[in-house]
């Protein structure tokens, strides 16, 4: 898995404590983190696997994908080749996708039928 503070175009940083303040205290705190942070970025895109994570991020107004999503994006704007590998090795870390998603996502970036 990417080590994001090895990456040189990531940029890491804590949200304030304002933010946090704004966001559903019975989320994890990494999507907590996730979602005050995006509060704070102009059009940012909270990347929120969970899906209970999802809803509050949409009532705080917040454009929200998940790490599919963010794949199929990659591939559509050419910054990625291959989705289909890259689910292959997040799943290899432990990244959940059932059967019947991995195939609409794999459809959606034109990598099968």
């Amino acid at each position: 898995m990417p080590v994001p503070r090895l990456l040189p175009w990531a940029r890491l940083r804590d949200p304030s404590q304002a933010a946090m303040a704004r966001v559903a205290g019975r989320l994890g705190l990494g999507e907590r983190e996730v979602m005050a942070v995006s509060l704070e970025t102009p059009d940012a895109i909270a990347v929120l696997d969970d899906r209970a994570a999802r809803a509050p991020a949409r009532v705080l107004g917040l454009a929200v994908t998940g790490t599919l999503g963010l794949l199929v994006r990659a591939k559509q704007t050419g910054s990625l080749t291959a989705v289909a590998l890259v689910i292959d090795e997040i799943v290899s870390h432990g990244f959940r996708v059932d059967d019947g998603t991995r195939a609409r996502v794999l459809r959606m970036a034109r990598e099968a039928d």
